[in-house]
């Protein structure tokens, strides 16, 4: 179960790393129609994918 946990975090800290336009649209889907994210929620977006990934590997590491 935790391998999963550790997979998924890998996962979605990709996600907010590489594209966080996409984690942008998917918080907002329902409540912005044509909107963009700032720089600053890019940039805070970038940083945490990359802790969440850091997180995930280490928790796999720790795991194995």
């Amino acid at each position: 179960m935790t391998i999963l946990l550790s997979i998924f975090c890998i996962a979605a800290g990709m996600m907010m790393a590489w594209r966080p336009e996409r984690v942008w649209e998917f918080q907002h889907v329902l409540s912005v129609k044509n909107g963009e994210p700032t720089n600053l929620f890019l940039a805070v977006c970038r940083i945490c994918g990359t802790f969440v990934i850091c997180f995930g590997v280490a928790a796999l590491v720790y795991m194995l």
